[in-house]
């Protein structure tokens, strides 16, 4: 390779990049290069939290949802309960009339019995007394 006198490359080529490049404004470029690397990091790293957000989310709603099918589940199997609770009340509450109903109908029966019985008392009595009465006095 031949150099010149100054020390550059072949036909000052050296020289004309120096130049070249004491012409470029090396601040906005940094700055530029600066805000362009943060971005890329803000990019990345917000991307990586909200990954892992969406995955915690993800899991909470599937606990969630978990928790929402037992909930339902849980709730079924009380208003079976309650059902079956209502049934038998109902079932024992007309045990309960038809049984009042059978007292009912044998205290009524009691009392036309004991009407005939006082009846028939009333009855003997009254041929006791006539036949007293029809026996002489001494």
């Amino acid at each position: 390779m031949a150099t010149t006198a100054n020390g550059n490359g072949q036909n000052g080529n050296g020289r004309r990049v120096v130049a070249l490049l004491a012409q470029v404004p090396w601040m906005p470029m940094i700055t530029i290069v600066g805000w362009v690397a943060f971005a890329v990091s803000f990019y990345f790293t917000t991307r990586a939290t909200l990954d892992s957000h969406t995955a915690q989310i993800n899991q909470i709603m599937a606990t969630r949802d978990k928790m929402v099918a037992e909930y339902a589940v849980v709730q079924k199997q009380m208003a079976d309960g309650i059902t079956q609770l209502n049934h038998t009340v109902e079932m024992r509450t007309q045990q309960t009339h038809d049984r009042q109903d059978s007292i009912e109908d044998a205290i009524r029966r009691m009392d036309v019995r004991e009407d005939k019985i006082v009846q028939v008392l009333d009855n003997l009595y009254e041929a006791q007394q006539q036949m007293l009465r029809s026996i002489p006095k001494q």
